[in-house]
């Protein structure tokens, strides 16, 4: 067996080998715009060293497949900070190494993550973001419900009455905080009123109620000094205030979903614009059932693993991790398929608390909850591909996963709200760029684009048509030939004129109009279906004069750019 050295100079030497024979083919993609970059940033549990990754995708110089390479791994320095200026140094450092020269690191084209540090490094650059972590994002603001969301909906929601106080309690209060420290008022230690009372700030829509009740508690005081200031209008308003909104709006434990279900239950002796609020809230009442459901499996599963039950089971359970693609679906999915085994094991083995807890999770919601989340992981299984399109299938996916949430008949409340969450969400976070739709217009399949407005096909026929004049200005010659444009003019020459009787005008049928560029001949060619991994091989065939040659190196320089950035996630 060959010792460490030995083994660390082959890896070297090979490594040295794969670089002189990838980088020239890297740098004439980058110089053809047919390559793209992904970047992906970590850090080793174990030393603590940050890493950094490059790999690159592109289309082959014989057009007909895709290839991706690691193209670099670099150790980024753990003395300084990761800011967008840095890494974009590291970065350029890192391709510079291994003879890539800064002024081609320009010219690529990037898809990453939404990380503020990456965007920013890329800021000058064409970048693309990760359709996977998109779709993760749209999955996991689904299913949280932040504390300002609640907050926010039930502000919308409060009636002219409600915003009045809320008005009179902000005016009241700014009055008595602005009093001149001078103003003598009996009974009142102006200086500590001040202090006791809160103003709010228009970004901070929780100190509402913080400004809410410290006023009710000083509010003998408050209207004192208003009077003391002369402000009788305002000194009546406060005076008859209605405090009920004061009273109902209780403050709950951050992360405590039971605490949060309770406060938003509508009770009997609510007013009706406590009511009315609920009501607005409704989606999210019935979310937190969803949210509990995840939270009981993922503290079964944790209990499992920390315990060592989980190795009387005859299938692994996965716990959630929340920087992996689809995590939430892979944990809910290992507790179904032993959910019988589960309760069985907690039952026998379990301590205390523990072997009640499989009561906590609903069989049918579990069941529904992982059917649904099903759809989300597919489609990214879907756009994680190395050597194939992956790009055309981002509207695609697009459409598929809003699909998914149309809800049906049958559908419970609970699956009802979730679609509803989700579907916002991915209207809010999951738009495809014209880059994505314009590799699916090279789909044969689907280049009608019939999921797109009238308006976003006007606008990718027109991208399509700049990218190929950007193609052919920068190829010189297009499909082994001299652009055939020159060869062969496509506009015909005009009509005879010829008489024409116009009281039959209307029962003539003119015939349908040659194609006037390779973008229309392209729409009128019928051809049978193209499959994804055989469409870049399809696009090759029309690289000839009599085919579309500048649509196929429009084909050549997209097809081989990637969704997401899963190949520097893995490396």
């Amino acid at each position: 067996m060959p010792g460490r050295n030995t083994v660390m100079s082959r890896i070297e030497s090979r490594a040295a080998e794969a670089t002189a024979e990838i980088v020239p083919r890297v740098r004439a993609a980058i110089r053809d715009g047919r390559c793209q970059g992904a970047t992906d940033m970590w850090t080793d549990d174990q030393s603590k060293n940050h890493f950094n990754a490059i790999t690159v995708s592109f289309t082959n110089e014989a057009g007909d497949a895709s290839e991706t390479h690691d193209l670099a791994t670099s150790k980024f320095p753990s003395n300084i900070r990761a800011t967008g200026a840095n890494i974009r140094a590291a970065m350029t450092d890192a391709m510079q190494g291994i003879g890539i020269p800064p002024d081609e690191f320009n010219l690529m084209e990037w898809v990453t993550d939404r990380g503020a540090n990456v965007r920013k490094a890329l800021v000058d650059l064409s970048r693309e973001d990760c359709t996977a972590h998109v779709i993760n994002t749209v999955v996991r603001s689904a299913l949280s419900v932040p504390y300002y969301e609640v907050r926010q909906k039930a502000f919308d929601a409060l009636s002219p009455a409600a915003l009045e106080v809320i008005n009179t309690a902000e005016a009241a209060v700014k009055a008595v905080k602005g009093a001149p420290q001078r103003l003598v008022v009996k009974g009142v230690l102006l200086d500590a009123l001040q202090k006791a009372l809160v103003v709010p700030q228009a970004q901070w829509r929780s100190k509402y109620s913080s400004m809410l009740t410290s006023l009710c508690v000083g509010k003998t005081k408050v209207l004192s000094v208003l009077e003391a200031l002369g402000q009788q209008d305002l000194h009546a308003k406060v005076r008859d205030m209605d405090e009920d909104i004061v009273k109902k709006n209780k403050t709950i434990a951050a992360g405590d979903l039971a605490s949060v279900k309770q406060h938003l239950s509508v009770h009997p002796d609510d007013t009706q614009d406590i009511k009315h609020i609920k009501e607005a809230l409704s989606d999210l009442h019935l979310l937190i059932d969803v949210l509990v459901l995840i939270k009981e499996a993922k503290e079964v599963v944790q209990y499992l693993k920390s315990s060592g039950l989980a190795s009387n089971l005859s299938k692994k359970v996965m716990q959630e991790v929340e920087t992996r693609w689809n995590s939430i679906h892979t944990m809910l999915a290992s507790v179904l398929d032993s959910y019988d085994e589960i309760a069985g094991v907690l039952e026998l083995h379990g301590e205390g608390t523990a072997r009640h807890r499989m009561q906590k999770i609903d069989r049918d919601m579990l069941k529904w909850l992982t059917e649904f989340l099903e759809i989300f992981k597919t489609e990214t299984k879907t756009l994680e591909g190395n050597n194939h399109p992956t790009l055309p299938c981002v509207v695609l996916a697009s459409v598929s996963l809003r699909d998914n949430c149309e809800p049906e008949l049958l559908d419970s409340p609970h699956l009802s709200a979730l679609k509803r969450r989700c579907s916002f969400f991915l209207g809010e976070k999951f738009n495809p760029s014209i880059k994505a739709k314009v590799a699916t217009f090279l789909w044969p399949d689907y280049k009608e684009m019939p999921m797109l407005s009238e308006d976003e096909r006007d606008q990718v026929k027109a991208k399509v048509r700049s990218l190929m004049v950007e193609a052919a200005e920068a190829g010189g010659k297009v499909g082994g030939v001299d652009d055939p444009a020159d060869q062969n003019p496509i506009d015909a020459p005009p009509d005879p004129k010829v008489p024409r009787l116009d009281r039959y005008a209307k029962y003539r049928v003119r015939p349908a109009a040659d194609p006037k560029d390779e973008v229309d001949k392209y729409l009128a060619t019928s051809v049978p279906s193209v499959p994804l991994h055989q469409l870049q091989q399809h696009c090759k065939m029309l690289d000839r004069p009599e085919g579309l040659p500048r649509l196929a190196r429009v084909a050549l320089r997209e097809l081989g750019k990637l969704a997401t950035a899963a190949p520097s996630e893995r490396v």
